[in-house]
């Protein structure tokens, strides 16, 4: 499919460069040329013989003795000393259709796409494997240059493929808005002549070309056709079920590996403390490339957990060790990282327990853990110990220290090194949540910043922390009674508001800044999913005849999922949101699958998504869905486009109870929250669910 609209394309725009200069404001070179895998590249976007970005690639060999050495490979676009790439120092990987100009945050120095190296024939350099680029089929880097001291936007397409012997890159081709400030969309490659000119004021009309037609489906007559996908089970290992984790975890990563909790046919050895009802043992489990692979647990019999995937394919999470902890009674966990068959054991900063709860592709490890300090809150997993914040590289645990108060909580890491989560700021239990104030911090470069509160004293989540260091939750407002979603945008910290009521989270934060939650309406009558963009809230709306939705993800093009149900959970469907209007993915895989989809729980930038849902039994299951679209050639049969059905936005058909009140106690304490989400991270039939998750 795609190879003839790439073709049709190049026609199309050799002609109109030929046949209408006068009109063209897009100016598309195809290039279709392999990057060399050592050296250099340049990039001319608007032909004036002055280059405006380089690629640079290396490919490194490093000899530690005669059995064992090393290899690198790099890759970079340098910008010109005006220009800048869509993303941090890690370029963005973006899809087609994402709009490039002044919204979003461009990095103006070296940009890294990839770092690889390991080793052979035994440990000579540390291994490490980072970027957004190292594996990547048709993807979009967004661009700003300068023309005449005016700034500019542009794309370049690339493949990516950074193996260890023999890097492969290939450059498809660029493209530049030649009207100074004018957006452009990834992967257009001609004028768009039906589009209204929003930016520039003159009231001209423009229409996308035909690779963004293809991106957003025509906004203008098809706003609610959407990509079939291709639904596989994920299985388990022959127990009946399998789960993925809800809010503040990732199930799934850029290339695709799913990880889930599996159940197994090995009796618990804890019953009747089980983790599924019917007493098997669970471990974290990955789905890549058609096989279900076990990643064990610490031993002799224990169950083990993920609770989040890098793109290099590290995952955090934690496992029982095979004791009882004597403080609680309860089996003991331990913060785990699993690495390519290894089960590898984190320890703890001198308490009894642990969880690692995010692990960066540098191999950095963050999490809780307890030290021996007696304490009465027991945020670490329930411990009476004092909590601490660590991160953890291959040395032993460091704790991150505290912003005053005797606990804190390290929740997420990103590929700079920053570190997400809470702290208490002193040892005074308020009468409100009967906890010590919390404070969400950013930790960088060994220093612990305090992010601040917008009112209340009471952390209800920290969800996501991108690459540009910023970080979504939610948190009490002033008095405690109830909680907003939040954002640190690097700058100060911001109360997104709700949607009419007096509760909402924010769940997770893309690379553009856009976020994406779920908040409660006028009245507390009904919780919907929210898109935040721009300083605007938007109302995502439920499906007919459902009251409730959460949106969990949103990826760097915008496209979201979620679920919609009755508020109680019942019924409930997976939704996708995109282009400005949601479906039911229940609509858009294989008729007579059997399969209910409840959720979707991740979706990454290719636009793939982990989902949970229901067999024909009743079993959960994990799945994955991947899009029948032109980046995934061969994967389906059928590539034809569905139109689904709109949602529902505004009043509930019925009239609810409030779903949510001030005495709730399991929506404002944090105390019970935090008891309950180290062991309730996955939503597994028998045990208490949070809040509408």
């Amino acid at each position: 499919m795609k190879s003839h609209a790439w073709m049709w394309t190049i026609l199309v725009s050799s002609f109109a460069a030929l046949a209408m200069p006068a009109q063209a404001r897009v100016v598309y070179t195809p290039v279709n040329v392999y990057l060399p895998t050592s050296g250099s590249y340049p990039i001319d976007l608007n032909h004036d013989g002055i280059i405006d970005f380089t690629f640079q690639m290396s490919h490194t060999f490093y000899v530690c003795n005669l059995e064992r050495f090393a290899y690198r490979n790099t890759l970079n676009l340098q910008p010109s000393q005006a220009g800048g790439i869509v993303g941090t120092y890690l370029a963005s990987a973006l899809q087609i259709g994402v709009q490039i100009d002044f919204h979003q945050s461009f990095y103006g120095r070296d940009d890294l796409m990839y770092d690889v190296q390991q080793s052979i024939g035994g440990p000579c350099r540390p291994p490490h494997m980072y970027g957004y680029w190292i594996r990547a089929t048709q993807l979009y880097l967004g661009l700003e240059f300068q023309i005449n001291g005016q700034t500019h936007y542009g794309w370049a397409e690339l493949s990516t493929n950074a193996t260890i012997f023999n890097p492969v890159n290939f450059l498809y081709g660029f493209a530049y808005e030649t009207i100074p400030l004018k957006r452009i969309l990834t992967g257009q490659t001609m004028d768009s002549p039906d589009e209204p000119d929003t930016d520039s004021g003159s009231g001209e009309s423009k229409v996308p070309g035909p690779a963004v037609m293809a991106a957003q489906d025509n906004l203008q007559d098809h706003k609610s056709r959407h990509h079939q996908y291709k639904l596989i089970d994920t299985g388990t290992l022959g127990g009946a079920i399998s789960s993925l984790g809800f809010e503040g975890e990732r199930d799934i990563n850029n290339r695709g590996t799913v990880v889930s909790l599996a159940e197994t046919q090995i009796p618990d050895p804890f019953a009747p403390n089980c983790f599924f009802v019917d007493c098997f043992v669970g471990h974290a489990v990955d789905w890549r490339g058609g096989v279900l692979t076990d990643l064990g647990a610490l031993p002799p019999v224990n169950n083990s957990g993920p609770i989040w995937i890098s793109d290099s394919g590290l995952v955090a999470g934690f496992s029982e060790n095979g004791l009882i902890d004597p403080l609680t009674g309860n089996p003991e966990f331990q913060a785990v990282l699993f690495n390519d068959g290894s089960v590898i054991d984190l320890g703890t900063l001198g308490g009894n327990e642990s969880s690692a709860s995010g692990v960066n592709d540098r191999g950095q490890a963050v999490g809780c853990a307890a030290n021996a300090v007696p304490d009465s809150f027991g945020f670490c997993l329930g411990v009476p110990q004092q909590s601490r914040a660590f991160i953890w590289q291959g040395e032993g645990m460091r704790d991150l220290g505290t912003l005053g108060g005797p606990d804190a909580l390290a929740e997420l890491v990103n590929d700079r090194g920053q570190v997400a989560g809470w702290s208490l700021t002193d040892s005074i239990a308020n009468p409100a949540t009967g906890i010590p104030t919390q404070h969400p911090f950013l930790w960088e470069n060994g220093r612990m910043k305090d992010l601040g509160t917008i009112g209340g004293t009471a952390v209800y989540l920290i969800n996501n922390l991108n690459e540009r260091g910023q970080i979504v939750g939610g948190m009490n407002v002033a008095g405690d009674q109830s909680f907003h979603p939040f954002i640190w945008d690097g700058a100060s910290l911001r109360d997104l508001g709700t949607l009419g009521g007096d509760f909402g989270s924010s769940d997770w934060i893309n690379e553009t800044g856009q976020v994406v939650g779920w908040a409660t309406t006028a009245g507390n009558q009904a919780l919907h999913a929210f898109l935040w963009s721009r300083g605007v809230m938007t109302d995502l709306g439920v499906f007919a005849g459902d009251q409730c939705s959460v949106a969990y993800v949103i990826n760097s093009g915008g496209q979201t999922v979620g679920t919609s149900d009755d508020c109680s959970g019942n019924n409930a469907h997976a939704l996708l949101w995109e282009n400005g209007s949601m479906s039911d993915l229940n609509t858009l895989i294989p008729a007579g699958s059997g399969v209910q989809l409840t959720v979707g729980l991740g979706i990454n930038e290719r636009g793939q998504i982990a989902a949970q849902g229901l067999l024909p039994n009743g079993d959960i299951h994990a799945f994955l869905l991947i899009p029948c679209d032109e980046r995934h050639p061969g994967e389906c049969e059928d590539y034809s486009m569905i139109e689904a059905p709109r949602p529902q936005i505004g009043a509930p058909t019925k009239k609810l109870p409030v779903l949510v009140n001030h005495n709730s106690e399991s929506l404002i304490s944090p105390m019970e929250r935090l008891h309950n989400q180290m062991r309730q991270r996955y939503h597994l039939p028998g045990q208490p669910s949070a809040p509408h998750d």
